[in-house]
Order: C-alpha cells, then sequence, then structure tokens
C-alpha cells in the first residue's frame, strides 16, 4: 500500500488553475524530488500535500485516507513542511524554536529533549541553542527550521505513517551543511518516512531520489526514475537549456553539465 497517493489532482487557489491532473505514488522510506521551472507549481503542489491548499478537482491520499480528513493534530504528527521562506520575528531561543516540532507530541519531556539533542547534533545546531533565532545568518535559520521539521517526525512513536516536505532545503547552505542535509534526509528515509522534495539542484534530487517528477505550467510532464526522466532532450523542451549528461563515479545516478 502507497504511503501517499495522488489521483488526478487539480487545485485553483483563489480562482487562478495552478495545477492540473498530477498522478504519482509514494511508499513509505521514498524520496521523490519536484523539478520544474519557476511558477510551474511546485510549491502549490508541496502545500497542496500538507493539506494547506484544497484541491478543485482529484484526491490526495495519505495511507488511503483524504489528507483533509486527518484530525489536525494526526496530521502533524504525520506530516512536517519546510518552506522556502519561514518567518518568525519573535526573539525565540534556537532550541525553543526546534522544540516547536515536538509540539504534536505528547512522548514526554525526556523522550522530547532526546530527539532534540539528536536532529541539533545531526544539523549542526547544538552550538546556537541559546542564540537568538532573529540573529542567525539565513544559513543558520535554514538549520533551525530543518532540525525543527525534523523532530517533528523523528522516531514517532505513535504512528507509522511520517511524510517530510521540503521546499528547496539547501538554499543558503554551504556545502558542508549541504551534505548534512542530504545525511538527515536519508536517515529518516531509513526510518520508513517517505519526502518529498522542491529542488532546483538536479544532480542532488539525481543523487537522493528514487522518483523525479517533472511540472511545467501546472502540468505534469515527466515522472519516472532519475535515469528514465533526465534526457537532453527533457532540459532542452522544458528548462530551455543545453545540457551534457553523465553518470555520479560513485552512485552511478545521472550527473547534469550545463552548456
Amino acid at each position: 500500500m502507497a504511503l501517499l497517493s495522488v489521483h488526478n489532482a487539480s487545485a485553483a487557489p483563489w480562482g487562478k488553475p495552478l495545477l492540473s491532473d498530477i498522478n504519482f505514488t509514494l511508499s513509505a522510506g521514498s524520496i521523490l524530488s519536484i523539478l520544474g521551472p519557476n511558477g510551474a507549481g511546485k510549491s502549490t503542489l508541496l502545500h497542496s500535500l500538507a493539506g494547506g491548499i484544497a484541491l478543485s478537482e482529484g484526491q490526495i491520499l495519505l495511507q488511503d485516507r483524504p489528507v483533509l480528513e486527518w484530525p489536525r493534530l494526526a496530521r502533524a504528527r504525520a506530516i512536517a513542511m519546510l518552506s522556502q521562506q519561514s518567518t518568525l520575528n519573535f526573539p525565540f531561543l534556537v532550541e525553543e524554536v526546534i522544540q516547536l516540532g515536538r509540539h504534536p507530541h505528547q512522548s514526554g519531556q525526556a523522550e522530547d529533549q532526546r530527539v532534540i539533542e539528536e536532529v541539533m547534533q545531526l544539523t549542526d545546531t547544538l552550538s546556537l541553542r541559546q542564540r537568538l533565532y532573529t540573529q542567525l545568518s539565513g544559513g543558520e535559520r535554514q538549520r533551525v527550521q530543518l532540525a525543527r521539521v525534523l523532530a517533528q517526525l523523528w522516531r514517532a512513536q505513535d504512528s507509522d505513517v511520517r511524510l517530510l516536505l521540503l521546499d528547496e532545503p539547501t538554499t543558503g547552505l554551504d556545502l558542508e551543511h549541504q551534505q548534512l542535509l542530504i545525511n538527515s534526509v536519508r536517515q529518516l528515509s531509513a526510518q520508513g518516512c517517505a519526502v518529498v522534495m522542491v529542488a532546483h539542484d538536479f544532480n542532488l534530487a539525481a543523487r537522493l531520489s528514487q522518483h523525479i517528477l517533472v511540472l511545467e505550467a501546472g502540468h505534469q510532464s515527466y515522472y519516472g526514475r532519475p535515469a528514465e526522466v533526465f534526457s537532453e532532450s527533457m532540459f532542452r523542451d522544458v528548462f530551455k537549456v543545453e545540457v551534457v549528461l553523465g553518470k555520479h563515479p560513485v552512485q552511478g545516478s545521472p550527473m547534469v553539465v550545463q552548456l
């Protein structure tokens, strides 16, 4: 049984059609990357998966149940989203921001603190814990927000249903912290969490994902494994660029070199 199923999904928030006839499934522990030009509907689809945007047609099912029919608290335990822009203007300490990810759970203070310590270690935020969030750099804020969403899903006790949604998660991160993010996502995936990631980095998407979904003007243009989706003609038609494709020397995943 698929953990996430999207059937003929269309969305027209504020009366403006932004998504049309999207279809895919995702199993527990799998990673899907959504690619597309600016304005293709990537963030709209991600917010729809989280239940933040209602569909005009079709269905989004989380373990065979419409996502909007999940009780709010149960949905918060099952789905966590790292938005492209996470606005927080209150002078919270970094550790307090990360603790927000544990609010949907009733796992006790000791368990919550153990999880927080683990995700802070993974995201290299231990040294930031007593700093004010509002005084951090953009990259530091991104790492703190990543720690928050990891804490929301980390080793959930009462549910096998976990879905992590990431909207351009490497924004503002240097290479070291991009690798930490990759390691964190892989570790959560190994625990059975499904991951959907919006990305502009084609090589990251190919390395990290089992499946790729390409959107163009709100429509689904391509869907499949990276080696099936990535072609010179696809990049030419969808992204209007000329590329040369190779293979990653270690993983064997497609590598994209723009000319």
